[in-house]
Parts: structure tokens; sequence; C-alpha cells
């Protein structure tokens, strides 16, 4: 189902949707603005004006129109213009958006903290003044065991900053214990 001009009924051709000035129709050269749904362009075929007949469920958004799917998450019944399909199967836009807003789904999230950045940082750069080791050094043992086991990064690496970060403050520690030990 391609969109036709409301004035001479002349199919539109693809060059004419989603443009951000009018284009001219084809045929009597009226300016068009038209914009789709990104299902339209769907392989699988979209039938959009299926109306609800007896019996039958109806979409959540449109309740005119026949339900195609179910929304996964929720349980809500969707039409074929409503239902966007992700890795875990069919969702509903409201499912969607509450998903990008949530945390700690990595398919929408778009920055992450790097805690074991932070760990290896607090190791390593306070031994530049050694004074701020006596505070750090307990810290970065807090920060790299609390944040062990959290997602580290949106791309694949190692958590081998942690245990390093571990060492190096532990070995801080211990210089710090030895130097009160023989004072």
């Amino acid at each position: 189902m391609r969109p036709v001009c409301p004035k001479c009924k002349a199919e539109l051709g693809p060059f004419s949707l989603n443009t951000a000035v009018p284009v001219p129709c084809p045929k009597c050269q009226t300016p068009q603005t038209t914009l789709v749904f990104p299902s339209l362009f769907r392989e699988k075929p979209v039938n959009p004006g299926a109306a609800l007949m007896d019996g039958e469920s109806g979409c959540f958004f449109h309740p005119g129109k026949q339900a195609a799917a179910v929304c996964s998450r929720c349980g809500r019944f969707l039409c074929s213009l409503c239902e966007i399909e992700i890795q875990e199967g069919v969702v509903c836009p409201s499912c969607l958006a509450g998903k990008a807003k949530s945390e700690g789904e990595a398919e929408f999230t778009q920055s992450r903290t790097l805690y074991d950045n932070m760990a290896m940082g607090m190791a390593v750069f306070p031994m530049l003044a050694i004074w701020p080791t006596l505070v750090s050094a307990p810290l970065t043992w807090v920060v790299a065991l609390k944040y062990w086991k959290s997602p580290i990064s949106l791309v694949r690496r190692s958590r081998w900053r942690f245990p390093v970060a571990l060492v190096i403050s532990g070995l801080q520690m211990a210089g710090w214990a030895a130097f009160f030990f023989l004072v």
C-alpha cells in the first residue's frame, strides 16, 4: 500500500516519503509532504487497515485495528503498526520507552562508569605525592571490591585493572603499616 496524492489519487513514489521539504506530485505537481511509519518498509506485508471484527482482539493503542502480536513484556495486544521487534521478541512502544529509561540494559545504555579505571587511577596517581596514598589505598579496595561484578564497559574488555589496582594499593597499605610500625 503506497501513499497516494489526495488531489489526483496518483501513487507517490518512494522519493516523496519522509522528506523535510514538500515534493511535487508526479501527475498534478501539487506539493506533498508524506510522513509514514517505518513499518511500511518492512519485508513482511503490513496491513494497517485491518479492521477489528467481532470476537477478535484489538490493538491497545489503536482500538479499532486488529491485533497482530502480543508484547512480550506487558502482554498488550498490538497491531502490525505498533509491534517493534527486538532481540527479546516483540514489544510495544511503551515498553520500549521504559526499557530505554531503565538501568542495566546494555541494549539501550549509552554510557557507563568505568569503575576499573577509577580503581586503577586511585591506586596509581596518589603515588606521585605519597601522602594521599594513606587515604586512597583503602578507598581503592572499597571501590574495587564493591564494583567487582558491575558491568565494566559497553565494549568488550577484561577486568585486569581491578586485581592490579588491588595489588598496588595493598603494597601501599603494607608500606604504610611498616612505616607506622617502625616509627
